[in-house]
């Protein structure tokens, strides 16, 4: 062993007499104070017991050791060095906003010491930060990165950033060779490890934005014949402990795994080398279907919260996921993801990506789907497109839909079919066609016991019944679908109904009832992080707020709502446009002028969703 020998040669310890050079060490450390630094230890772990004899021999002896993973010996303290500190991606990205970050003020100082003039700039100063950010915050990547200013501009360089282990290249020539590109420095952690745990790290690249054991333990071949000869924990363990993956929590508590994307990167490539990446992708995708499909009918229950935020947390695996299969032209996967998938889309405002996901699944054609999925699938496009107020798009969605329910005799798909095209003619203000449908649906959904049918077909009518001021039948229907709602614990849908009840009880004069109803309303939209029934809640606040003769709070929530809805795309329908005519706009413009209402309603467009949301509650507690 090299070791003892040139820790003695470092220290001028050259003549030992014949005895072995640990003893010589020994006695020349004991009762000295040193510090004693020994860089990238990685490459000679089994030399750990050294460190751990010198310091049992010498008291006053500290040792600082640099290595990609621990040495285990006792007395051991670890420090993790964690990468620079990043822009938040929500802030501004001003030069003055993001110069003071240090991975950002590195990448300056490096450009610099290529291009002496280089400075951020309100036009460079967004790419600036992107690279930083695509870098993971790694020293050694931002350094290669920064000295490719001698060749592109910062704009240029976040343009290539898809394929960054090309671009961080070309480091100085007195650096060692593994530092001279990313590649090389991730090679060299990837090298140190056995054939075993190499396999379990490219295999985890397949995820996206991390992964739990379960996860893993379903998409990395670790049983089949030819599989992973090691334990999946010890495996996580070591791979955590060269700092090739990391460890973290979720919101409930549970581990979570994931790799830095500059090192999945590099592990994507030995994947697709290694021939395993159509299998490993395929588990993948089969293991979160089964994710998307145990979630889906929990988004409409009690615990509707908690599952949007799991489904959140892993959208980028759905996503690729998702992917993977329409690559495959995988329709039966597709369809099922994509239909499991899209009530999670429309909460959380991801209604354009949701529209395109579902069209493209909808296309393939390489695997035999059952006609019930297409329907239901079509059914989902329908609404999504609706919602951004393509009516002839979602008119020929619920039509499809309809007839293949009614060859299939699923009185339940037909009604929802039929609810669907229902909503087309209210939105375009064919209230006698909307309620035929409506009708028809709600008599099926009380033939089959469809109670969440039952409700949506009542809030229907009920609708139809506000905007033709019969307020009486509004409030009679809309309580019954409310009754419903809560007993099926949907409190998206109760939240949307309460909203239109409060509007019902703004009519009838009954400003108090309507104030509680919106707070509730409110409440449980930002607890869901819907847009959509924040919006609702908004724009009913609004009404109320013109109906107690305040149109500057009325322009402001009106004005936060108008910005929300173009940030989501959904405009507002002809027919909801025509009411709030009535109800809102109609009085807000008469007071322009009187009260800054102009001036109102810019500062309602200012506000973020969550801000608007606030400004609402605390609104309807004075109103």
């Amino acid at each position: 062993m090299l070791v003892p020998s040139t820790i003695a040669q470092v220290l001028g310890l050259r003549d030992v007499g014949g005895r072995p050079v640990l003893d010589a060490l020994r006695d020349y450390t004991r009762g000295k104070s040193l510090l004693l630094v020994l860089d990238n230890f990685e490459q000679i772990l089994p030399a750990a017991s050294v460190v751990s004899d010198l310091l049992a021999a010498s008291p006053g002896l500290k040792v600082l050791v640099t290595s990609r993973e621990p040495l285990r010996v006792r007395g051991e303290y670890e420090y993790v060095v964690l990468p620079l500190a990043l822009p938040d991606a929500h802030l501004a990205a001003t030069p003055e906003a993001v110069a003071r970050f240090p991975a950002v003020a590195l990448f300056v100082q490096r450009a610099r010491a290529i291009r002496a003039d280089f400075a951020l700039t309100t036009e460079n100063t967004p790419a600036v930060a992107e690279i930083c950010a695509r870098l993971d915050g790694l020293p050694l990547a931002i350094e290669l990165a920064a000295a490719r200013v001698r060749l592109l501009t910062p704009q240029m360089m976040a343009q290539r950033m898809e394929r960054r282990l090309q671009l961080v290249t070309g480091g100085a020539r007195d650096l060692p060779d593994r530092h001279q590109t990313l590649r090389n420095t991730i090679a060299w952690s990837h090298d140190l490890l056995d054939e075993h745990e190499r396999r379990l790290f490219r295999q985890l690249s397949a995820f996206v934005g991390g992964w739990t054991v379960e996860a893993a333990e379903a998409v990395c071949d670790l049983s089949n014949p030819g599989g992973l000869d090691i334990d999946l924990l010890d495996g996580l363990e070591s791979l955590i402990s060269k700092n090739l993956i990391r460890r973290g929590e979720d919101s409930e508590g549970e581990s979570h795994f994931g790799m830095l994307e500059t090192i999945r990167e590099y592990a994507l490539e030995r994947l697709e080398e290694s021939g395993e990446g159509a299998g490993v992708r395929r588990r993948h995708a089969r293991h979160y279907l089964v994710v998307a499909e145990r979630a889906g009918p929990e988004l409409r229950g009690a615990e509707q919260g908690a599952w949007l935020d799991r489904l959140a947390a892993e959208h980028d695996n759905l996503r690729a996921a998702l992917q993977f299969t329409i690559e495959q032209d995988e329709a039966e996967v597709g369809l099922r993801l994509g239909e499991a998938l899209s009530h999670f889309w429309e909460v959380r405002g991801h209604r354009t990506e949701g529209r395109a996901r579902l069209a493209e699944v909808l296309r393939l054609t390489g695997t035999r789907a059952h006609p019930w999925s297409r329907a239901n699938v079509l059914d989902e496009l329908g609404h999504f497109a609706l919602d951004q107020g393509d009516q002839a798009a979602a008119r020929a969605c619920h039509e499809e839909s309809l007839a293949i329910m009614r060859g299939l005799g699923d009185k339940r798909g037909i009604a929802r079919s039929l609810d669907g095209l229902a909503w087309i003619a209210n939105d375009v203000g064919d209230f006698s066609t909307g309620r035929v449908l409506h009708e028809e649906s709600l008599a099926i959904t009380r033939e089959v016991g469809d109670r969440r049918g039952i409700a949506l077909a009542l809030s229907g009518l009920g609708y139809i019944a506000s905007v033709q001021r019969d307020h009486a039948t509004a409030r009679v229907l809309t309580e019954e679908s409310l009754a419903t709602m809560r007993g099926l614990g949907d409190r998206r849908e109760v939240a949307r109904t309460l909203a239109h009840l409060g509007a019902v009880a703004i009519d009838a004069q009954d400003h108090d009832r309507a104030r509680g109803l919106l707070v509730e309303c409110l409440v449980i939209a930002r607890e869901l992080g819907d847009p959509r029934v924040v919006i609702d809640g908004l724009e009913t606040s609004a009404y109320l707020a013109v109906a107690v003769g305040r149109a500057d709070r009325a322009a402001r929530l009106q004005g936060a709502a108008e910005a929300l809805r173009a940030t989501i795309g959904v405009p507002l329908s002809p027919s909801e446009r025509a009411l709030y005519e009535v109800t809102t706009l109609t009085a807000v413009r008469a007071a322009q002028g009187e009260l800054g209402i102009a001036a109102a309603w810019a500062e309602g467009r200012a506000m973020s969703q969550e801000q608007a949301a606030a400004y609402a509650l605390e609104a309807l507690g004075s109103a």
